[in-house]
Order: C-alpha cells, then sequence, then structure tokens
C-alpha cells in the first residue's frame, strides 16, 4: 500500500507505542473446506508489542495467540 511520505512513520519508538495504545487487531478468514462462496469470519486478536532485539531488522513485532478451534 501507498503510503505518502507526509504521512510515513518510519521511528521504531513511535510505531511501537502505537501499537501499545491500539492493542487489537482483526484477523480476516475463510474455512477452505466450505462450499463456494465462503463466508469469512472475523477474529478479534489482542496484540502484544515485542521489542526485544532478536538479530532480525531491530524492529518492533506484534505477538499474539489463537486457540485452534477459533
Amino acid at each position: 500500500m501507498y503510503t505518502p511520505p507526509a504521512y510515513e512513520e518510519t521511528r521504531p519508538d513511535v510505531i511501537a507505542a502505537l501499537m501499545r495504545a491500539w492493542s487489537f487487531a482483526t484477523l480476516i478468514s475463510t474455512d477452505p473446506a466450505a462450499p463456494t462462496p465462503a463466508v469469512p469470519v472475523a477474529t478479534h486478536l489482542p496484540m502484544l508489542v515485542d521489542t526485544v532485539d532478536d538479530g532480525d531488522d531491530g524492529l518492533p513485532q506484534l505477538v499474539t495467540h489463537i486457540a485452534r478451534n477459533n
């Protein structure tokens, strides 16, 4: 998705603060075994911000968990 430079945020500390302030995400999925057309299902997920440097790129990462039956 194109982000105009005036709205682009690249500072990891600001990005992490925004992710902490709005810590829910919506996962949209469908059942591949469902008849066509499959009905989309929205699942709300709480998110945690992991800022521990794991050696990749130093950027914050989002961590969540979803139960298998969801």
